[in-house]
């Protein structure tokens, strides 16, 4: 659980350079001045600062690559912390979940470095001090995941559309997101109806304040609301091809609602 957790964070900044041209990730914007990156205040020590752009893509692709395959984990942590924190301050458009993967990335750090595997898919050697900066290492990720999530969940609420109930009725319609086909077709058959839209506008509210307070209640319902978003954000990469981002919050989830099954298995030696 732990291995497929760290390789979707670290796997979906990888598609992001793999996918998209370096024009598409460093591009003018009409609103800001000068050309990206913004190397500006602390983002100076961003690696787009320092080398060619092209470079840059590349390198970061070999070391997005390398922690993903979960090789020498404990040495691939820092590498890949920093080029995630690179590419979420000197993107053009930042998006939420490059964001998120760049704080799970330096989360991640206090673990990786205590894991002396040669692969982190490898069953581990059990260790108490190891348990326990698993153990610290799963409630940061927790209290980022109850933020992430609360912090949805109050934004949806105060805007009309998503309060009134009609907002995925707009969102299932704007030609700009969607994988057309079937399964658009499905979801204006679905939002054309009232009780459709309203059952799904407000159910993505709810889900996101059950998994803000999931961490509060009882270890079955837990397991129960983590299967639930798991789904949700595959329904959302199926739909809106998010992928990346998807990717991202399940790794995310499994973190921070199975975490009780990642230390178990640390115990057992079997994660």
């Amino acid at each position: 659980m732990l291995a497929i957790s760290k390789t979707l964070i670290y796997g979906s900044v990888l598609l992001t350079f793999l996918f998209n041209p370096t024009e598409t990730l460093f591009h003018a914007r009409l609103d800001l001045e000068g050309s990206p990156p913004n190397c500006s205040g602390l983002r100076e020590i961003s690696v787009y600062c320092h080398l060619n752009l092209e470079i840059s893509r590349y390198i970061s692709i070999v070391i997005m690559l390398w922690a993903a395959s979960g090789f020498l984990p404990r040495f691939a942590a820092i590498p890949a912390a920093y080029v995630m924190w690179s590419l979420s301050t000197s993107i053009s458009v930042q998006e939420g979940g490059d964001q998120i993967a760049a704080n799970l990335g330096l989360l991640m750090i206090p673990l990786s470095l205590s894991d002396k595997r040669i692969n982190h898919w490898m069953l581990p050697a059990k260790s108490s001090i190891k348990n326990y900066i698993a153990s610290v290492t799963l409630i940061s990720i927790s209290m980022q995941a109850v933020f992430v999530y609360f912090d949805a969940a109050i934004s949806k609420i105060k805007r009309p559309e998503w309060a009134d109930g009609s907002a995925m009725y707009y969102w299932t319609r704007d030609t700009t997101l969607g994988q057309g086909g079937l399964i658009a077709s499905f979801a204006d058959i679905v939002t054309a109806q009232p009780l459709g839209t309203v059952a799904i506008t407000w159910g993505t509210i709810l889900l996101e304040v059950m998994l803000a307070v999931a961490v509060f209640v009882p270890q079955r319902m837990r397991h129960v609301i983590a299967y639930c978003a798991i789904a949700f954000h595959i329904l959302i990469l199926v739909y809106f091809g998010f992928f990346t981002f998807s990717c991202t919050m399940i790794g995310m989830i499994c973190f921070y609602l199975l975490y009780d099954r990642i230390i178990l298995r640390q115990r057992e030696g079997v994660v």
